[in-house]
């Protein structure tokens, strides 16, 4: 694809999304592209690809979080007990259906990397990791140690990011109570064995 065709493209898509999300989903999604965009420059990874993720890796959220279940039924998609009790968790499967059928995305590696941006997953492309790590930590981001997990991007290497940020979000759900997805910790297994 060209450049020129993938700015009018990337164009629709956002045009698309801003009028599918809450206004601050939308400039979420946004803050997610300026640092995918970064993450893409300091770990070489494909820049369009990035991009795309990035925008549309919150598209799913346009289905309300009570109507989550029902949309996944109606659409054939795999609904997991962990799910079940935290339906929020069910967006990024959502979203890939959406950013394949709506917004015409046809590579797996964009959709995988949009299905697994809130449980992780074991062997995570690169582009995966990145629009995980660029949802996590995007600057309206505020929670205890983002701004040292920013500072490491570019000094570590992508996959031991990738770590820290599962760390982070394990510490969260332990205290908050929450259900850790068995794909999570897979992630962080697959990814520390290879470290």
């Amino acid at each position: 694809m060209s450049e020129q065709d993938f700015a009018t493209k990337f164009k629709i898509s956002k045009n698309i999304l801003k009028n599918s999300i809450a206004p601050k989903r939308y400039e979420h999604s946004l803050k997610v592209v300026e640092l995918a965009e970064q993450l893409a420059k300091h770990y070489e990874l494909r820049l369009e690809s990035c991009l795309i993720a990035a925008l549309l890796h919150d598209c799913g959220r346009e289905i309300l979080i009570e109507n989550s279940i029902d949309f996944a039924n109606k659409n054939n998609i795999k609904i997991d007990r962990v799910e079940r009790l935290q339906p929020v968790l069910l967006h990024a499967k959502i979203g890939r259906l959406l950013a394949n059928k709506k917004y015409a995305v046809s590579d797996n590696e964009i959709l995988l990397a949009i299905k697994q941006h809130t449980t992780a997953a074991k062997n995570m492309s690169r582009l995966a990791m990145a629009i995980y790590i660029a949802d996590m930590l995007e600057e309206t981001r505020d929670f205890s140690g983002v701004k040292q997990l920013r500072e490491q991007i570019g000094q570590i290497s992508l996959e031991q990011l990738m770590l820290e940020c599962l760390k982070v979000n394990f510490n969260y759900l332990f205290k908050t109570k929450l259900l850790i997805h068995p794909k999570s910790v897979k992630a962080y297994n697959s990814i520390r064995a290879t470290l």
